[in-house]
This record gives structure tokens, C-alpha cells and sequence, in this order.
């Protein structure tokens, strides 16, 4: 919710704790960063009812930082779909972050 909130050329800093999300992140604000308050600490816990990539990076200049992703989708296991998805032109970056498939 709060990067659907959030306006453009902002940082967002997620505290430590678990994260679950249900639906799809769509980020769509240009130069919108968000980060872990400390590494690996906010923890997104993708949920096993998406059937879609988690995560969709639509804008210009996005980072990513320190976040852990897990991918807890039976569907991860199928190459035909991805937890994050982004745009070729959006020139984003993911740094520091953990992506994984859990089971």
C-alpha cells in the first residue's frame, strides 16, 4: 500500500519484519526507492494465491535495496512465470536484495 502511496522521487524505508503480499506490486512513480531498514530484514513473503509476477517495475529509475523476496508460488517452479518483472526501458536497479523460491 505504500508504494502505491508513494509519489515520485521518494524513499521508502520498510522496517524489519515479514511482509505478506497477496497481490501484485505495481511501481509506477520515477525514481522511487525502496529499501531495507537493514539488510535482508524486510522480508516479502510472496504469497501462494498470485498467479502473476509479484512485482512489476513500470517507472524510470527505480531502486531496489537490501529486500528479501520469497517466492513461496508453486508457480515459481514454472519458467513461464517470474516474481519480479521489469520494464526494459525503466532503467531500474536491484542492489543488496535476495530473491528467492521457497517451498
Amino acid at each position: 500500500e505504500a508504494v502505491q502511496a508513494a509519489t515520485p522521487h521518494t524513499t521508502l524505508i520498510l522496517a524489519p519484519g515479514r511482509y505478506v503480499e497477496e497481490r501484485e506490486v505495481v511501481i509506477s512513480q520515477q525514481g522511487l526507492i525502496v529499501v531495507s531498514e537493514s539488510k535482508h530484514a524486510a522480508k516479502i513473503f510472496v504469497a501462494s494465491s498470485l498467479d502473476r509476477p509479484f512485482l512489476c517495475i513500470e517507472a524510470a529509475d527505480v531502486v531496489l535495496v537490501g529486500i528479501a523476496i520469497e517466492d513461496h508460488r508453486a508457480a515459481a517452479l514454472d519458467h513461464q512465470h517470474v516474481c519480479v518483472a521489469i520494464e526494459p526501458a525503466s532503467n531500474a536497479r536491484i542492489e543488496g536484495c535476495e530473491i528467492s523460491a521457497k517451498f
